[in-house]
Protein backbone atom coordinates (compact mmCIF):
# COMPACT_ATOMS: atom_id res chain seq x y z
CA UNK A 1 0.00 0.00 0.00
CA UNK A 2 1.32 3.42 -0.91
CA UNK A 3 0.64 6.76 0.66
CA UNK A 4 -1.00 8.74 -2.12
CA UNK A 5 0.33 12.03 -3.43
CA UNK A 6 -2.84 13.73 -2.24
CA UNK A 7 -1.88 12.93 1.38
CA UNK A 8 1.57 14.40 0.91
CA UNK A 9 0.14 17.42 -0.88
CA UNK A 10 -2.50 18.01 1.78
CA UNK A 11 0.08 17.79 4.56
CA UNK A 12 2.38 20.16 2.72
CA UNK A 13 -0.48 22.63 2.19
CA UNK A 14 -1.54 22.57 5.87
CA UNK A 15 2.01 23.05 7.11
CA UNK A 16 2.68 25.81 4.59
CA UNK A 17 -0.51 27.61 5.57
CA UNK A 18 0.26 27.36 9.29
CA UNK A 19 3.85 28.54 9.14
CA UNK A 20 3.82 30.90 6.18
CA UNK A 21 2.90 34.18 7.90
CA UNK A 22 5.40 33.74 10.70
CA UNK A 23 8.39 32.31 8.90
CA UNK A 24 8.26 33.73 5.37
CA UNK A 25 11.80 34.55 4.43
CA UNK A 26 13.32 33.74 7.85
CA UNK A 27 14.12 30.13 7.08
CA UNK A 28 15.42 30.72 3.57
CA UNK A 29 19.03 29.81 2.93
CA UNK A 30 19.77 28.54 6.44
CA UNK A 31 21.41 25.21 6.97
CA UNK A 32 19.09 22.58 8.43
CA UNK A 33 21.23 21.68 11.44
CA UNK A 34 22.50 25.17 12.23
CA UNK A 35 21.87 26.14 15.88
CA UNK A 36 19.46 29.01 15.02
CA UNK A 37 17.18 26.53 13.23
CA UNK A 38 17.17 24.14 16.18
CA UNK A 39 16.40 27.11 18.42
CA UNK A 40 13.51 28.20 16.20
CA UNK A 41 11.92 24.74 16.17
CA UNK A 42 10.19 24.99 19.60
CA UNK A 43 8.59 28.30 18.62
CA UNK A 44 7.44 26.79 15.34
CA UNK A 45 6.03 23.75 17.15
CA UNK A 46 4.17 26.02 19.60
CA UNK A 47 2.72 27.98 16.70
CA UNK A 48 1.73 24.77 14.90
CA UNK A 49 0.06 23.34 18.01
CA UNK A 50 -1.82 26.58 18.70
CA UNK A 51 -3.33 26.36 15.22
CA UNK A 52 -3.81 22.59 15.23
CA UNK A 53 -5.65 22.59 18.57
CA UNK A 54 -8.02 25.24 17.21
CA UNK A 55 -9.10 22.66 14.61
CA UNK A 56 -8.64 19.34 16.40
CA UNK A 57 -9.10 18.02 19.93
CA UNK A 58 -5.64 17.69 21.56
CA UNK A 59 -6.17 13.94 22.03
CA UNK A 60 -6.55 13.53 18.26
CA UNK A 61 -3.07 14.86 17.51
CA UNK A 62 -0.67 12.07 16.58
CA UNK A 63 3.11 12.42 16.52
CA UNK A 64 4.79 10.13 13.99
CA UNK A 65 8.17 9.36 15.56
CA UNK A 66 10.12 8.60 12.41
CA UNK A 67 13.85 8.10 12.28
CA UNK A 68 16.54 7.54 9.69
CA UNK A 69 17.65 4.04 8.78
CA UNK A 70 21.29 2.97 8.69
CA UNK A 71 20.56 0.23 6.13
CA UNK A 72 18.64 -0.23 2.92
CA UNK A 73 16.98 -3.38 1.66
CA UNK A 74 18.15 -4.64 -1.72
CA UNK A 75 15.75 -6.05 -4.32
CA UNK A 76 16.88 -9.51 -3.16
CA UNK A 77 15.86 -8.63 0.41
CA UNK A 78 19.42 -8.31 1.72
CA UNK A 79 20.12 -5.53 4.23
CA UNK A 80 23.06 -3.38 3.21
CA UNK A 81 24.61 -0.43 5.05
CA UNK A 82 24.68 3.01 3.51
CA UNK A 83 28.03 4.39 2.39
CA UNK A 84 30.18 6.07 5.10
CA UNK A 85 29.29 9.67 4.08
CA UNK A 86 25.59 8.85 4.48
CA UNK A 87 26.23 6.89 7.70
CA UNK A 88 27.89 10.00 9.15
CA UNK A 89 24.64 11.96 8.72
CA UNK A 90 22.30 9.37 10.25
CA UNK A 91 23.09 9.58 13.99
CA UNK A 92 23.08 13.42 14.12
CA UNK A 93 19.76 13.53 12.29
CA UNK A 94 18.23 10.85 14.53
CA UNK A 95 19.43 12.79 17.57
CA UNK A 96 17.84 15.93 16.15
CA UNK A 97 14.58 14.08 15.52
CA UNK A 98 14.58 12.75 19.10
CA UNK A 99 15.05 16.33 20.34
CA UNK A 100 12.15 17.50 18.18
CA UNK A 101 9.94 14.62 19.32
CA UNK A 102 10.70 15.40 22.97
CA UNK A 103 9.89 19.08 22.51
CA UNK A 104 6.63 18.22 20.76
CA UNK A 105 5.59 15.74 23.49
CA UNK A 106 6.47 18.34 26.14
CA UNK A 107 4.28 20.93 24.45
CA UNK A 108 1.41 18.49 23.85
CA UNK A 109 1.55 15.72 26.49
CA UNK A 110 -1.86 14.38 25.47
CA UNK A 111 -0.77 13.64 21.90
CA UNK A 112 -0.58 10.04 20.86
CA UNK A 113 2.65 8.77 19.36
CA UNK A 114 3.12 6.37 16.50
CA UNK A 115 6.42 4.60 15.93
CA UNK A 116 6.83 1.84 13.36
CA UNK A 117 8.57 -1.32 14.57
CA UNK A 118 12.31 -1.55 13.88
CA UNK A 119 11.78 -4.55 11.58
CA UNK A 120 10.37 -2.15 8.94
CA UNK A 121 12.76 0.79 9.33
CA UNK A 122 14.87 0.18 6.26
CA UNK A 123 15.42 2.42 3.27
CA UNK A 124 14.20 1.46 -0.17
CA UNK A 125 16.87 1.95 -2.87
CA UNK A 126 14.10 1.92 -5.51
CA UNK A 127 11.99 4.57 -3.76
CA UNK A 128 10.38 6.90 -6.28
CA UNK A 129 11.85 9.99 -4.58
CA UNK A 130 15.40 8.64 -4.15
CA UNK A 131 17.50 6.30 -2.05
CA UNK A 132 17.69 8.11 1.28
CA UNK A 133 17.70 6.89 4.92
CA UNK A 134 14.19 8.35 5.37
CA UNK A 135 12.55 6.85 2.25
CA UNK A 136 11.39 3.50 3.52
CA UNK A 137 10.53 0.09 2.12
CA UNK A 138 6.82 -0.45 1.26
CA UNK A 139 6.41 -2.57 4.41
CA UNK A 140 7.11 0.51 6.53
CA UNK A 141 4.13 2.36 5.07
CA UNK A 142 1.89 -0.69 5.45
CA UNK A 143 2.96 -1.05 9.09
CA UNK A 144 2.43 2.70 9.63
CA UNK A 145 -1.15 2.49 8.38
CA UNK A 146 -1.90 -0.55 10.53
CA UNK A 147 -0.52 0.77 13.83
Amino acid sequence: MQVERSHVGATRYVLQELFQDRYTGRMARRRRLAPPIVGDWPRGAEYFLERATERFAPGRIILHEARWSSHFQSAAGKLLPFAPPVQARIAPNNDLLETYHGIFRGLQPSCRTLRVADEFVFADPEHRWSKEPFHYIPGYYTAFLSV
